[in-house]
């Protein structure tokens, strides 16, 4: 696992299954024993907390007012 990866979870609802974009620092991720992770989307509304990932093969948002 690396930061930048995107992995398909299992989010409880009203999420259920979608691609989230791994965030915390790399080292991190070997002594966590759970991940940092937002939710991505495909679809852009307009709330303050949804930020535009262009850098990804398919475009997408996350969702930051998601994250727990």
């Amino acid at each position: 696992m690396r930061r930048g990866d995107i992995w398909w979870a299992k989010l409880p609802g009203p999420w259920g299954r979608r691609p989230v974009l791994l965030i915390a620092r790399n080292e991190a991720y070997q002594l966590l024993t759970w991940v940092v992770a937002v939710p991505l989307a495909t679809r852009l509304r307009d709330a303050p907390s949804m930020v535009v990932a262009r850098r990804l093969r398919a475009r997408g948002v996350s969702q930051e007012d998601a994250r727990g």
